[in-house]
């Protein structure tokens, strides 16, 4: 009997297993009382969070008057301040407005499925779908942007200030290396971020121009020992719908 040693089945979850393209969820009425659900949620953060960026005005003021008094300390600190009052209030109450009317479609189609679920139309319902993903996955990607550009202010500071220091100036106990750690983390998430979204949006395109559901696909890494003792390792390819 031979003896194999399947180890490599769980590695399909690895970075480098291709993508499972987009495809439409089976739409029902649970599908749309969860979604109606959802849009609740996101409309109770969005108020949160934009009463949160209301709140965080006194202080983004106050340090953008302390970088007009000391530019080489606080500018930096007064430009993500002010950047993120700004982004948090829009974003907050942006939420809220589309999370309304993405609560008022799902209600229009549970009343559909309440009446006659077979007389609810599945283009209605796809549309609605890739509308509501696509206007997500842009907002995702503007976060993406926008935690670069914080990065951006962030990493440009924190050279400045080693050219300073280089030159012998006073630092006045400006500190270099968390503009450089901040940076780093928010470039490194904000690029990723947004790159993930793009493809996310590029394949929500490539669903809504094809009638017909794509295939998923998957590099399936695998290895195992054979009889002899010899180690196999390699790839297949799998395809589902």
């Amino acid at each position: 009997m031979k003896k194999f040693g399947i180890i490599g089945i769980a590695l399909i979850f690895l970075p480098f297993s291709l993508r499972a393209r987009e495809q439409y969820p089976d739409f029902d009425r649970e599908y749309w009382v969860n979604e109606q659900a959802l849009a609740k949620g996101k409309m109770s953060r969005g108020a949160g969070l934009g009463v949160l960026g209301l709140v965080s005005i006194w202080p983004a003021t106050v340090m953008i008057t302390r970088a007009k008094e000391n530019p080489r300390k606080y500018a930096a600190l007064g430009a993500v301040f002010g950047l993120s009052t700004l982004g948090a209030t829009l974003h907050g109450f942006g939420s809220v407005g589309f999370g309304k009317k993405q609560k008022d479609a799902a209600a229009s189609f549970i009343g559909d499925y309440d009446i006659d679920p077979d007389s609810v139309n599945i283009d209605e319902q796809r549309s609605e779908y890739l509308h509501g993903r696509r206007k997500t996955a842009r907002k995702v990607i503007l976060f993406g942007s926008y935690l670069t550009t914080i990065s951006t202010i962030l990493l440009t500071n924190g050279i400045v200030q080693s050219i300073r220091k280089g030159r012998g100036a006073e630092m006045n106990g400006i500190r270099v290396w968390p503009y450089y750690m901040a940076g780093g983390l928010l470039l490194t998430a904000g690029v990723r971020i947004s790159v993930k979204s793009k493809r996310k949006l590029d394949d929500l395109d490539a669903l809504g121009a094809t009638a017909s559901v794509p295939l998923q696909a998957g590099i399936v890494p695998f290895y195992y020992i054979t009889e002899n003792g010899r180690s196999v390792f390699g790839v297949s390819f799998m395809n589902s719908f």
